[in-house]
C-alpha cells in the first residue's frame, strides 16, 4: 500500500517526530509507526502458523473504505473469519497446545505458544500481529519511505505499509497534533486513483 501523508504546518516537529523511533542504519526506513504508538516488546514473538491463527481470531478489520477492505480481507483469506468470540479463542489455544504435546513437538514452539497464552492473558493480545492491527490498522511496521519526502521543507511524506493504510495511527497522530490537518492519500501500487481520508482530533484533544 502507498501512502502519502500532508500537512500544512509543523513539518519542522512532525518528521523528528516521526522518526523518533526508527531503527537506524542503512536499509532501515526512517518513519516508524512507534513513533506514534509504542509497539509493548513483550508482544513481540515468531509468528509461526499456531501464532498467525490465533492472533488472526482476535482481529477486527479496521474501518476502511470497502475497495480497501476488501483488498484487506483478500490478504488474509481464508486464514480469516473475524473476530472470534473469548470462549472459541480459548477453546482453540487449548487444541492446539493439546496437539503440540501429542505430537511431541520442540520445546521452542510450545514455549511460544504459552508466551502468546500469556499475551492474551495479560493484556488482550497474542502477539505483535493482532496488536498491530489494533492499534495502527495495518500488520506492520512501516515497509519504506521515499527519503526525499522526508526532507525538509515538505508538505506530505511518502511511505508504504502492508494490507491497509495505517489509518488508526495516524488518527493518534492527529490527537498528538491538534492544530494540525492531517490528509491521507493511499492506493495500491497497482493502481492509479488515489484515495483520500482527513484526520481530525478527537475530544479531549480537539475542541
Amino acid at each position: 500500500m502507498i501512502n502519502r501523508l500532508f500537512f500544512r504546518t509543523n513539518a519542522h516537529t512532525i518528521i523528528p517526530f516521526l522518526k523518533s523511533q526508527a531503527a537506524t542504519g542503512s536499509g532501515h526506513p526512517r518513519f516508524s509507526l512507534n513513533s506514534i504508538v509504542a509497539l509493548p516488546e513483550t508482544l513481540i514473538l515468531p509468528l509461526n502458523d499456531d501464532v498467525i491463527r490465533l492472533s488472526l481470531l482476535n482481529i477486527d478489520v479496521p474501518i476502511l473504505d470497502e475497495k480497501v477492505k476488501s483488498r484487506f480481507l483478500l490478504y488474509f483469506t481464508p486464514a480469516y473469519t473475524g473476530k472470534q468470540p473469548h470462549s472459541l479463542i480459548v477453546e482453540t489455544l487449548r487444541e492446539i497446545r493439546e496437539r503440540l504435546l501429542t505430537a511431541s513437538p520442540q520445546k521452542q514452539l510450545l514455549d511460544n505458544l504459552d508466551r502468546a497464552a500469556c499475551n492474551y492473558e495479560n493484556s488482550g493480545f497474542f502477539s505483535q500481529f493482532d496488536w498491530c492491527i489494533d492499534h495502527w490498522g495495518t500488520s506492520d511496521d512501516i515497509e519504506g519511505v521515499t527519503e526525499s519526502t522526508f526532507e525538509l521543507p515538505t508538505a506530505f511524506i511518502e511511505f508504504a505499509t502492508v494490507a491497509a493504510p495505517p489509518i488508526i495511527a495516524l488518527q493518534q497522530l492527529a490527537n498528538i497534533f491538534p492544530s494540525v490537518v492531517f490528509t491521507l492519500q493511499y492506493r495500491l501500487a497497482s493502481e492509479s486513483d488515489w484515495n483520500e481520508v482527513q484526520f481530525y482530533p478527537f475530544p479531549p484533544f480537539g475542541y
